[in-house]
């Protein structure tokens, strides 16, 4: 690689450097000393192991979606050593800030007794995360490494994601109420950065240099005006998600915005603005200036403006891992209310029609996923319309309606109920499971999206290629059988109540998410099973009926368990809530097994009736036959 590469460091470092003295994150603190080694240390490794993620996380997306294996087998391998690379060092770095985090735990202290401070080290939420992350980001390496196709660098990715998640809940978020989602907030925040950052930086360093050459090493001179149009459409969502996230944190993490500016932590943040800012400036000139002289054989502007854009972004990142080591301005007056200790909010009021809809508790992940999947859908409706091609108005609605469930569902009244009463807890369960799927199934959203993306003909494998793989897919095939979604869907409910994954899911919002988010995949599978047009399905309509059996059985199980139990469910939780609208916690358990007995039998109603509409339904349209041009 040529000079930006170490330049890129420096810029980062840098920035960095001047951040930690700025904001005096490096300043000894009043006890326990762990040495100027270890203050300096630790937030420049942080910085250096962001850097090195977000290149791999962008040498990857490169790899997953925007270059071919097979037509430019060359520069994917190149993209693909790059993201090893990457890979590797943040590996060395991330185990080195768990090795300078465990020096700053012990303070001055010495390593005299080793198993027992390690032993206490682990015993802190910090440091099992670090521990996880670190083996995770190993994995990332080992993966990328291996990787041969696009389907194993998904893998990669995937173990991106799972590794910054596990980055998110170190630092900061802790010191705030709401942190499950201080943690989903920030995890956003940094996977969206690194996908901005690292795919313009695998970009600028490998395909742009790439472009250059014309030794025998780079025959194949790929064209950057394509890969850099597909990237800018990439870069634009990373951007918005960006944004919103950094909005969505700064609200949960700070309890009063009007004080930011009066500390060295809102001053610092006012600047990593303004250069995100002047980075949005540079993306509108990239695609309203330079990738027209892309397009017209003159990369010049192109390179010199996205290199001067990926020295802003490293600064940036040098600023964010400051900020990261800096605490925020918030209160630390310890909490005497049970119900935010235990949930991480104030207590609702009693729970009414009007507090069901005017209740708000943000979760950002499933707020993201039903905002832009909808934005997604309006936008293929219009196209598919534009080509002449009708949509029925029905699938829209169904769209519409099942993204806004989605969101009160996650965030609304539904969600706020949930954390502090079982019925509404077991009312989520349900909905995300076997009543919203019914409506993404009746959206045909893969019967859109294969008619509005444009197929590639270039190898690669973009947005309609990996929709219709899924679609196709031999798991997907098996999962989606009538009987095998059933029972799925059954089993995921059981499990998901049984003690232990039910205590977790009640100390977690991070683990609460996650598990409604599977429910409602294997919700979608269910409904997909049986709601499949008869003529793509050789399944009789008895086969289908049966399969919501599995499920009926287990809700009418778990809701009779509820209604004749005598012993509290979850007592150090419930019992400690001390809700003043709720007298008695057992009466409101046997509310939840009503609930439950009442919701499981509309749940069998719906699906029966999905299946039995199924076995006359027609596909709208030829899925195989796009309606937008390359």
């Amino acid at each position: 690689m040529d000079g930006r590469a170490p330049a890129a460091v420096l810029a980062l470092v840098s920035a960095l450097a001047v951040a930690v003295w700025a904001t005096g994150a490096a300043e000894p603190p009043p006890l326990g000393d762990p040495g100027a080694a270890v203050r300096w240390g630790l937030p420049v490794v942080t910085g250096l192991g962001r850097g090195a993620a977000a290149l791999t996380v962008g040498a990857l997306v490169l790899c997953v979606a925007l270059v071919s294996p097979t037509g430019q087998a060359g520069l994917w391998g190149a993209l693909r050593r790059v993201a090893s690379l990457a890979a590797g060092t943040w590996f060395v770095l991330q185990a080195a800030q768990l090795v300078l985090t465990f020096r700053d735990v012990l303070g001055g202290a010495r390593l005299s007794a080793p198993a027992q401070q390690v032993g206490a080290f682990l015993d802190l939420g910090a440091g099992r995360t670090l521990v996880a992350a670190t083996v995770l980001t190993a994995l990332v390496a080992v993966a990328t490494l291996v990787a041969r196709q696009p389907g194993e660098t998904l893998v990669a990715q995937l173990l991106c994601a799972a590794a910054l998640l596990q980055l998110a809940g170190t630092g900061h978020t802790g010191g705030t109420a709401a942190h499950g989602a201080a943690v989903l907030g920030l995890w956003l925040h940094t996977l969206s950065a690194c996908v901005w950052v690292g795919g313009l930086a695998a970009l600028v360093l490998v395909v742009a240099r790439r472009r250059r050459l014309r030794d025998g090493a780079a025959a194949e001179s790929p064209d950057l005006s394509v890969l850099a149009g597909r990237y800018s459409a990439v870069a634009a969502w990373a951007f918005v998600v960006l944004a919103l996230s950094g909005v969505f944190s700064l609200a949960v993490r700070v309890d009063a915005p009007s004080e930011v500016l009066g500390t060295a932590w809102g001053r610092l943040l006012l600047v990593k603005v303004v250069l995100l800012g002047v980075l949005g400036s540079f993306g509108a000139l990239h695609r309203r200036h330079t990738l027209p002289l892309l397009r017209r054989g003159r990369p010049g502007a192109f390179r010199r403006l996205a290199a001067v854009e990926v020295l802003v972004m490293a600064s940036v990142l040098g600023m964010s891992s400051a900020l990261a080591r800096t605490r925020p301005p918030h209160s630390e007056a310890p909490v005497d209310d049970s119900v935010v200790a235990l949930t991480g909010y104030a207590a609702p009021p009693a729970p009414s029609v009007l507090s069901a809809v005017t209740e708000l508790r943000l979760e950002p992940v499933t707020l993201l996923l039903a905002g832009s999947s909808l934005v997604v859908y309006l936008r293929w409706v219009r196209r598919v319309r534009a080509a002449g091609v009708a949509w029925p108005r029905h699938r829209t609605l169904a769209a519409v309606v099942g993204a806004v469930g989605l969101a009160w569902v996650t965030s609304g009244g539904l969600a706020v109920y949930g954390s502090v009463l079982l019925g509404a807890h077991r009312a989520q369960l349900l909905l995300v499971l076997a009543v919203l799927p019914v409506l993404y199934v009746a959206a045909a959203p893969v019967t859109l999206g294969l008619q509005a993306l444009p197929v590639r003909d270039d190898g690669s494998v973009g947005p309609r290629e990996w929709l219709q793989r899924a679609a196709e897919s031999a798991v997907v095939a098996v999962l989606t059988r009538p009987l095998v979604a059933g029972a799925h869907a059954a089993a995921a409910l059981t499990v998901t109540l049984l003690p232990p994954v039910r205590g977790l899911l009640l100390a977690s919002d991070v683990a609460s998410v996650i598990a409604l988010l599977y429910l409602t995949a294997v919700g979608v599978l269910l409904a997909v099973a049986l709601g499949r047009p008869g003529a793509q399905s050789e399944e009789p309509l008895g086969a289908r009926l049966l399969a919501v059996l599995p499920l009926v059985a287990s809700c009418v199980v778990l809701g009779l368990q509820l209604r004749t139990s005598t012993v509290l469910v979850e007592p150090g939780y419930y019992s400690r809530l001390a809700l003043p609208w709720v007298d008695n916690p057992l009466v409101a358990q046997r509310t939840a097994g009503l609930v439950m007995l009442a919701l499981g039998g509309v749940s069998a109603l719906v699906l029966a009736w999905l299946a039995v509409r199924s076995r006359r339904a027609t596909v709208d349209r030829e899925p195989g036959v796009p309606v937008a041009s390359p």
